[in-house]
C-alpha cells in the first residue's frame, strides 16, 4: 500500500465512525480533501510515465494508446487524457469516429493480474 491509498484508506475509516449530520456539514471539506488526495495521485503517476511527444515519435503499430488530448471550443483550450486509437496507416488520432488532436502519446497500461 502506498502513501496515497494509505491516506484514502485513514480518509474513508474516519467517515465510517461519523454521523450522518456532522459528515453532511463536512460534505466540501470532504471533498476538497477527496480532491487533494486524487491530485497528489496524479502528480505521482504522472512522474513515472514517459510521455511521448507526436513531434518527435509515432506509435510503430496500430492500436489504442493512453493520450493527451488538446481540444479548443466555445470555452477556450483545454487538455485532457484519454485512451485514443491510432492508424499507423494514416496516422490519424481517433475515437468513437472524431479525430482527435493529440500532443503527446505512451503505451496503455497493462491489466493487473487476477488473483
Amino acid at each position: 500500500m502506498n502513501k496515497w491509498e494509505k491516506k484514502l484508506e485513514l480518509f474513508l475509516k474516519g467517515l465510517e465512525i461519523r454521523n450522518i449530520d456532522k459528515l453532511m456539514k463536512e460534505s466540501s471539506n470532504n471533498l476538497n480533501i477527496v480532491g487533494t488526495l486524487i491530485s497528489e495521485r496524479i502528480k505521482e503517476n504522472n512522474k513515472k510515465i514517459k510521455w511521448k511527444d507526436v513531434n518527435v515519435e509515432l506509435p510503430e503499430e496500430t492500436g489504442r494508446y493512453w493520450c493527451v488530448v488538446k481540444e479548443i471550443n466555445s470555452l477556450g483550450v483545454s487538455k485532457f487524457q484519454w485512451n485514443v486509437a491510432y492508424n499507423v496507416d494514416t496516422k490519424v488520432w481517433s475515437d468513437n469516429n472524431k479525430t482527435l488532436c493529440v500532443t503527446h502519446w505512451n503505451q496503455l497500461m497493462e491489466y493487473p493480474s487476477e488473483k
